[in-house]
């Protein structure tokens, strides 16, 4: 699918560079635009993105992933181009408050024992099933919830000690 979009993206930019004069994106009305994917109003032009084919209207999306979409079912007319945002991230860096508690977690984290770590790392960090990791680590279920029980009892110990000092 990947490759499909980004094939759809290069070959559209190749054709769109051999017209007879740039295609431009649109203003995006954030009151009226609507997604022609999804069909929810645009409420932010800063992830919006657009498809734009000489001598036809614009099509406008609300993000990257109902533009991905409308592509892979619908296709790029030919001599399209695609705009994005030109942002550096959508995120706003991390406040000093947020710096914070990410350090503290990390400090507790550390606190732990090598197996518990895992256990919770593999569970919350990477988002894996009790299945999953016990197929990746070779020990029981019930013996992984055990564990990342005993670790979020700790951590929860741990960091109230931060909190209180």
């Amino acid at each position: 699918m990947r490759r499909l979009f980004r094939s759809a993206l290069l070959l559209a930019g190749l054709l769109g560079g051999c017209s007879a004069g740039p295609a431009a994106p649109v203003d995006i009305d954030t009151t009226a635009d609507v997604c022609a994917h999804c069909r929810m109003t645009i409420v932010s032009s800063t992830t919006a993105a657009q498809i734009v084919a000489r001598g036809e209207e614009p099509t406008i999306f609300d993000d990257l992933g109902c533009l991905r979409d409308y592509v892979a079912a619908a296709g790029l007319p030919a001599g399209a181009l695609v705009f994005v945002a030109d942002i550096v991230s959508v995120d706003p860096a991390p406040e000093p408050l947020v710096q914070r508690a990410r350090a503290e977690l990390a400090h507790a984290l550390a606190q732990l024992g090598p197996a518990q770590r895992e256990a919770v790392v593999l569970r919350f960090a990477e988002e894996l099933s009790y299945d999953e990791i016990a197929a990746l680590t070779g020990v029981g279920v019930s013996a992984l919830k055990m564990r990342v029980q005993r670790a979020c009892l700790r951590l929860r110990e741990l960091l109230a000690e931060h909190l209180h000092t």
